[in-house]
């Protein structure tokens, strides 16, 4: 028995498979994403607790130097608790956003920070900043240079095309 597949079943077969393979991916990213939201927004309240707790503590005279959080599990204080300076996680952004598709040299980042805050940051904060970036799929880096990185719906779009 022989069976006969024309062209254009062949093609639209194939067609249907990728579809249902790449709604599964989009419906994936989405959920991620979700995840990725929530998460955030648990730490950015224990980022704010934190600061609170910090700032009760220097008001009573009461050293947490003990307790510190090292640089590795240091969480940016959110723009609310700290007033008007945004994080270095936007500052890093924005700049980034300024010169795409074009890099930023990782040397970049601490002094375009502290331009934009007006104060001295931490040696590691660009760093830790840039590796939570990364985690999150907002950056990527190719040696010492970091690219913003485009959002997955813009990719797909953009491969789809």
């Amino acid at each position: 028995m022989t069976v006969t597949i024309s062209h254009n079943d062949w093609k639209q077969a194939a067609a249907d498979e990728l579809r249902g393979q790449l709604d599964t991916c989009v419906q994936t990213i989405k959920d991620c994403d979700d995840q990725a939201r929530i998460l955030e927004e648990r730490r950015d309240h224990a980022s704010e607790r934190a600061a609170e707790i910090k700032a009760a503590a220097r008001t009573l005279g009461i050293d947490l130097m003990p307790f510190e959080l090292t640089p590795t599990e240091e969480a940016p204080i959110s723009p609310a608790v700290q007033g008007s300076s945004p994080s270095a996680a936007d500052i890093i952004l924005e700049a980034l956003s300024e010169t795409y598709p074009k890099p930023l040299r990782s040397a970049d980042f601490r002094r375009i920070i502290q331009e934009r805050i007006g104060r001295a940051v931490h040696e590691k904060t660009p760093g830790m900043s840039l590796y939570r970036l990364s985690k999150a799929g907002k950056v990527r880096r190719e040696g010492v240079d970091w690219f913003l990185q485009p959002k997955r719906e813009a990719l797909i779009d953009e491969m789809l095309k």
